[in-house]
This record gives structure tokens, C-alpha cells and sequence, in this order.
């Protein structure tokens, strides 16, 4: 495995963990809440499952369940939504710093076609880097406008 291709890896991924770092900071939870537009897809994973599943499953099978007070505390979700996808992004980058010859060599299939950890790692990557073009040049500079 290419040691250049490795390293190259590493370092956009620890630009992008910067880069989100500093582009979610400074974001109020009501700025990251606010939205103008929502596709089908966003409104599909936000509409099904979840908490009335979740809620309803525990009724079901638990004698009353305590569900705690009903109130949404926007600042925690905010924070834990922010550390996660932090988490996310460092996940990716430690893992392709910490990467052995050994690990880098290792194969898996995908649609017939033999693929490495450094290729899932740079397919991240590339995902990782459109979502955070998208937050940074489009949706955070919309958002923030709606105040001015």
C-alpha cells in the first residue's frame, strides 16, 4: 500500500475533522434546528420510528415505564448531535492514522470488486468532505442570512 496515498488520506481527513470543528463552532442549536428546506428523504427519517416507536414498544413490554419530563432541551441536543458528528469525522481520521501494513493490506468484496480499507477509508472521506462543503458554502451561510 502506497505510503503517499496513506498519508494523503490522513491529512484531508484531519483537514475536514478541522474544518467541521470549525465550521459547526460558533452555531447557536436554534440556528441548527432552523432549516427552510426539508427533502422527502429528511422528512421520511424524521416522521417515522424513533421516539413513539421507542416509547410505545416500552409500554407494551414494561410495567410504566418513566419516560421523564416531556420538555425537548434544545442546548443538549445540540451538544450531543455536534459531539457525535465530531465523533464521527475523528472516528475516520483515527482510524486511517492508525492504520498497520498489515490492516491496509487486508480485502473485503463489494459488487464483485476487491476493496481495501484504504479504499472504504477514502469513499469516507470524499462523503465526509460533500457534507462539509455543503454546510460550509451553502446551508450554515443560509441559515445565519435569515437573521441579518
Amino acid at each position: 500500500m502506497s505510503d503517499e496515498r496513506h498519508s494523503k488520506l490522513v491529512n484531508k481527513l484531519e483537514a475536514l475533522k478541522k474544518g467541521y470543528e470549525d465550521c459547526l463552532n460558533g452555531l447557536t442549536p436554534e440556528q441548527a434546528l432552523r432549516g427552510s428546506e426539508w427533502s422527502v428523504r429528511d422528512l421520511l427519517a424524521h416522521s417515522t420510528g424513533g421516539l413513539y416507536q421507542t416509547m410505545t414498544r416500552r409500554i407494551l413490554t414494561e410495567d410504566t415505564p418513566d419516560f421523564g419530563n416531556n420538555s425537548f432541551d434544545i442546548k443538549k441536543w445540540w451538544e450531543r448531535t455536534l459531539q457525535r458528528s465530531i465523533d464521527d469525522v475523528t472516528q475516520a481520521y483515527e482510524t486511517a492514522k492508525n492504520l498497520t501494513e498489515e490492516q491496509m493490506n487486508r480485502t473485503g468484496i463489494r459488487n464483485g470488486e476487491t476493496i481495501t480499507p484504504m479504499d472504504t477509508l477514502e469513499n469516507w472521506a470524499e462523503h465526509l468532505e460533500e457534507h462539509f462543503l455543503q454546510l460550509r458554502d451553502e446551508v450554515i451561510p443560509r441559515e445565519q442570512n435569515k437573521n441579518s
